[in-house]
């Protein structure tokens, strides 16, 4: 499954003077988020947050980590309401804005994140990590051009944030951006060369860019475990299976929700396997049926959307004319 990359939340410590047993608390929340353990996380957030004890720094800093541990346990809606209780606590808190916007962007409010994001910037200029977040919100609004100054100046301030990099090459190759596409997106397959995704990615910019993409491809899956999803797909472009092997290998045994993401990530590269063959009639088909999955969130959706814009002139001129 390949959904958009989001960069990872922020959480801090609490700080300044509140007396022991609710900063105790406070402690015990933090530590029990930076281990995973979120309902823990809540219970000692909770307790802090109750006891009166917490200076206004102190208490937005409880409210965000509370926040935190509700997301990571799938409830926005929560997580939202406490990042307002810290910002209302401290106004000047960029994590909790940062970590707002993350959740607005969750449940596709992405206007109001870009809000959230844009104030945390505003507080902290040099918040590479929220650069990144607003950058994603404007993809999924369909503004590439400004999500690609968001990734870049995110990898600017931060370098080693290789989620812009990653996030920056997708939204290149659907600027139709290929070559640098590649270049981004190399990046990132030589740190997760196990990643087949981004390595079906990465063949698929050099091979749109005029390089030789099959070569890519078989350099970084050489040793690669094929046998399961997406193996069938590296094979595909490496002209080992026919489009009709692969469907049969996307099937999900029986998970409706598994089969819907893999129909969305199946019809895409399927698309991209019609385009670079020159049928463009069944890239379309291939690329309408991703679409049709509405899994708004993830990277095939919108390379398939991105696809159908492109084609649509295309397609306009070559139909014929009307009696």
């Amino acid at each position: 499954m390949k959904r958009l990359v989001l960069a990872t939340f922020v959480s801090v410590g609490i700080v300044g003077a509140a007396q022991a047993d609710g900063l105790d608390d406070a402690k015990r929340g933090f530590a029990a988020a930076q281990k995973g353990a979120y309902q823990e996380a809540l219970y000692f957030s909770s307790l802090a947050i109750n006891s009166g004890d917490l200076n206004d720094q102190s208490l937005a800093i409880a409210h965000n980590n509370r926040g935190f541990a509700y997301d990571q346990l799938g409830m926005p809606d929560r997580a939202i309401r406490e990042y307002g209780s810290a910002v209302r606590v401290d106004p000047d808190f960029a994590v909790a804005y940062n970590n707002r916007g993350y959740a607005y962007n969750d449940i596709g409010l992405y206007s109001q994140a870009i809000a959230d994001f844009s104030e945390a910037i505003l507080l902290k200029p040099d918040y590479a990590d929220a650069f990144n977040n607003r950058g994603i919100a404007r993809a999924q609004l369909g503004d590439l051009p400004a999500a690609v100054e968001d990734y870049t100046k995110a990898i600017a301030l931060k370098p080693n944030l290789y989620q812009a990099y990653n996030n920056r090459g997708y939204a290149r190759f659907n600027l139709g951006e290929f070559g640098p596409a590649a270049r981004d997106l190399d990046v990132i397959v030589r740190l997760s060369p196990n990643n087949l995704f981004t390595v079906i990615w990465y063949h698929l910019a050099v091979q749109r860019s005029g390089g030789d993409g099959q070569a890519a491809l078989a350099k970084y899956t050489s040793d690669a475990d094929l046998e399961a999803w997406p193996g069938a797909l590296v094979e595909l472009f490496l002209g080992k299976r026919t489009p009709e092997e692969v469907i049969a290998a996307a099937a999900a045994d029986g998970d409706p929700m598994r089969q819907r993401e893999r129909d969305c990530e199946l019809h895409f590269y399927l698309g991209q396997y019609y385009l670079m063959n020159g049928d463009t009639e069944k890239a379309a088909d291939q690329f309408r049926l991703s679409l049709e999955t509405g899994l708004a969130d993830f990277t095939e959706f919108a390379g398939a959307k991105a696809e159908l814009d492109r084609l649509a002139p295309r397609q306009a001129s070559a139909a014929p004319l009307a009696d």
